[in-house]
């Protein structure tokens, strides 16, 4: 969709039997304090990925639609400020997560994501223990 770079979404959509279904495959902007652009990056993906001149938006006519892909939500933490927290991670998503924040906003009505059962991941300076 030439968005920015290498980012930008892929549909896939197909019918079985009776259902269809859409699946959104989307690299997302990268980069601390970027939630708000990154969410503004997949509504320009779900409004404008439609199947030829179908302006109606992939997500809203399948029966079943999933999102997936690199979508770069972060943490509004440092690894330092958080290190001390990383063991409580998973109880403090409503505070911290962009997605989760993005998603309270109705930025993703109606999609749902499966339960965090991992602590978050940090990009680790090169030769360093930071």
């Amino acid at each position: 969709m030439g968005l920015v770079g290498n980012k930008g979404g892929l549909l896939l959509q197909f019918s079985l039997y009776d259902k269809t279904f859409a699946f959104i495959n989307c690299h997302l902007k990268s980069g601390a304090d970027k939630g708000s652009k990154r969410s503004k990056m997949m509504a320009t993906i779900l409004q404008n990925i439609g199947i030829g001149k179908d302006s109606i938006t992939p997500d809203a006519t399948a029966d079943y639609a999933v999102i997936l892909g690199d979508l770069n939500y972060r943490l509004k933490s440092t690894f330092l400020q958080h290190i001390k927290n990383v063991d409580n991670s998973k109880n403090m998503l409503a505070e911290l997560d962009e997605l989760y924040e993005a998603k309270s906003h109705y930025r993703y009505p109606g999609y749902k994501e499966m339960p965090i059962k991992f602590n978050p991941t940090y990009k680790r300076e090169s030769f360093s223990n930071l």
